[in-house]
């Protein structure tokens, strides 16, 4: 029988493999995410390079796997307070659709009279914005964590206030 300390260590391992996944498949889209946009818009994507459909799949399909096994088996993750490294995190993870949102509208945009929309090509351009949103929505879940702490009172800060003798 597994001691549930152990129990608890694998669970985080678990959690943190899948995280991990998940800003890889982040990493490939803004990586690559110039060429990726313009062979989309373009309706090229059927015959586009092999290498740029195959960072597109491997990509959205980590994101999605890591962020939907992460999500059904939940725990309110118990972390110590740590507000620096909550903000941060919370400020990566809003960067993070600012940055894919912007390449997209700045590819889209600038290239609109050559935009030729596809159904395949829209619809995997959806699902990538898409996995970038739920990269956000799991670095925010971690950043609040952080923010909040491991939930007790004791965690907050102290905060004195001198008032006058009556």
């Amino acid at each position: 029988m597994i001691s549930p300390q152990t129990r608890q260590w694998i669970d985080a391992r678990w959690r943190i493999t899948l995280l991990v996944l998940e800003l890889c498949g982040a990493t490939v889209v803004l990586w690559h995410g110039v060429p990726i946009y313009r062979e989309l818009l373009a309706g090229n994507f059927n015959r586009a390079e092999p290498l740029v459909r195959l960072w597109v799949m491997v990509a959205t399909a980590l994101i999605q796997i890591g962020y939907w096994l992460r999500y059904l088996h939940q725990v309110s993750p118990s972390l110590p307070r740590r507000v620096l490294i909550g903000h941060v995190l919370m400020f990566l993870a809003r960067l993070n659709l600012i940055f894919a949102g912007g390449v997209f509208s700045a590819v889209f945009f600038v290239r609109f009279d050559q935009v030729k929309f596809s159904v395949s090509g829209t619809g995997l351009l959806l699902v990538i914005l898409f996995s970038m949103f739920c990269v956000t929505l799991d670095l925010e879940r971690i950043g609040a964590a952080f923010l909040k702490g491991e939930g007790s009172p004791s965690n907050s800060p102290k905060i004195r206030i001198n008032s006058p003798p009556l």
